[in-house]
């Protein structure tokens, strides 16, 4: 097999396109449950994207995301919107300790690693 430049360069755009359909960085999303004691939250992320297949594609819902709170007294409740960030790196040393770690694990802009800010947006 003859390596041209052309295939060079096909075969980059193709991982660049799978790089970034698989790199997660902000979503909106919705609270499906919330626990005020652990500050930890059920979240459906509320972006869904197209396969190559064409079939559409649903993130799943997220479990035990910290929910962050614009003030003390705030509540969270089903249905509330929310945004979902996502870590550059594994965040389950930090929420651990609380302190900064080097990261347990290889993991990059995982959903596992979100959090969520909730709060009113306005529409």
């Amino acid at each position: 097999m003859e390596i041209t430049e052309s295939f060079l360069l096909e075969s980059l755009d193709a991982l660049k396109r799978e790089i970034m359909e698989n790199l997660h960085t902000a979503m909106p999303g919705t609270v499906v449950s919330y626990d005020a004691a652990s500050g930890l939250a059920r979240v459906q992320p509320g972006l869904r994207r197209r396969a190559a297949d064409g079939s559409i594609l649903t993130a799943p819902e997220l479990a035990d995301v910290p929910v962050f709170l614009p003030a003390a007294g705030f509540s969270v409740s089903p249905g509330d919107p929310c945004i979902l960030l996502v870590m550059d790196f594994c965040m389950d040393g930090w929420l651990e300790t609380g302190q900064p770690v080097i990261p347990p694990s290889p993991r990059a802009h995982d959903l596992s690693d979100a959090v969520a800010l909730a709060g009113s947006l306005r529409r």
